[in-house]
């Protein structure tokens, strides 16, 4: 098997690798989601109780207060809410970071960032899984690479050479980061669509 067919080979695992890892991740957020509209949608029946329980006078006189508090509410609801998805979905990326499930995540993730660096190369991975980058990398012929241990390193990896004249980081809550604006944005027409 000649390069480009070993690079192409690596390269379709890589991808399948990456979406068994995003279904299981968009199964793993559906199921927050769910959950937190269910609680979204029983505080909301709540409040809504309460409501119909006041005077109608009351009502009446406060109504146009009432209105902009309730927006203000709703809006500081959704933000927490939205803070939560994210605090469930970073103790869950924590969590699979500790499963025996993390072993192939991080291997897509070293195959990911390694295609195509030219070396020599180092990886920097969490100290519990140095044997298996280095079991990984010697599988793949990248005798060459070297595994440095960072504590600080909890759910993937960075590939850096060894002057550290660059550095590229892999990680799952990296990858969080980079998409937490359009998860707020989710959740926002979540709710309103739940609202309604």
């Amino acid at each position: 098997m000649d390069q480009s067919s070993l690079l192409i080979a690596m390269t379709r695992e890589a991808e399948a690798r990456c979406r068994e890892c995003t279904a299981e991740a968009e199964e793993q957020a559906a199921g927050i989601v769910s959950q937190a509209t269910a609680k979204h949608a029983a505080r909301r029946a709540e409040l809504l109780e309460a409501a119909r329980k006041a005077s109608a006078r009351q009502i009446a006189k406060e109504h146009g207060r009432a209105l902009t508090d309730a927006s203000r509410r709703e809006d500081a609801f959704e933000g927490t809410f939205s803070e939560e998805i994210l605090v469930e979905t970073r103790k869950a990326i924590e969590e699979l970071a500790q499963s025996e499930k993390f072993g192939k995540v991080l291997e897509a993730l070293l195959e990911e960032v390694l295609l195509g660096l030219p070396g020599p190369l180092e990886v920097v991975a969490p100290p519990e899984t140095v044997g298996n980058c280095t079991q990984w990398l010697r599988s793949k012929g990248l005798d060459d690479v070297r595994v440095v241990p960072d504590g600080t390193m909890r759910d993937g990896i960075a590939v850096q050479d060894p002057q550290r004249s660059f550095r590229l980081t892999n990680t799952l809550s990296s990858r969080c980061e980079q998409i937490k604006n359009q998860i707020r944005q989710i959740c926002s027409e979540k709710l309103k669509s739940k609202g309604t």
